[in-house]
């Protein structure tokens, strides 16, 4: 998880805070388990046995995308870019429908190809984020 957040504050440095920061955490973070499946499947496909001491485990790699975007959420929040009722559903949405689109793309390839991917993952998060361009 370190390496991936360091890997995402490092790729996103310069992009300016809000959505557009949000958009390219989560660009960042995919890109993340597209080069790393192994860590994909540990984080998401492994089963976790005797779940009741695996529970700090879940839930961290469940909020591990709240904890990436948190300054961003808190500054769309104070900005009224989005009500804190808004964050809290655009966060599940996100972290839903990212995970789900990695599962697709890395044990079915569909979509079939990287740019194909990509432009699917950036459609999405566009639309999510309400961001017009």
């Amino acid at each position: 998880m370190e390496e991936c957040k360091q890997i995402v504050e490092t790729e996103c440095a310069e992009v300016p805070s809000g959505k557009e920061k949000i958009r390219a955490v989560f660009k960042s973070y995919i890109k993340y388990f597209i080069q790393y499946p192994g860590i994909f499947e540990l984080f998401f496909l492994e089963k976790m046995y005797d779940l009741g001491s695996k529970q700090p485990t879940s839930k961290m790699i469940y909020s591990f995308p709240d904890e990436l975007c948190e300054k961003e959420w808190d500054y769309c929040v104070n900005q009224n870019i989005y009500t804190k009722e808004e964050t809290e559903q655009l966060k599940q949405d996100l972290k839903f429908g990212v995970t789900g689109m990695l599962l697709f793309y890395l044990n079915r390839r569909i979509p079939e190809d990287y740019n194909s991917f990509t432009n699917l993952v950036d459609e999405k998060l566009k639309r999510t984020l309400k961001i017009e361009e």
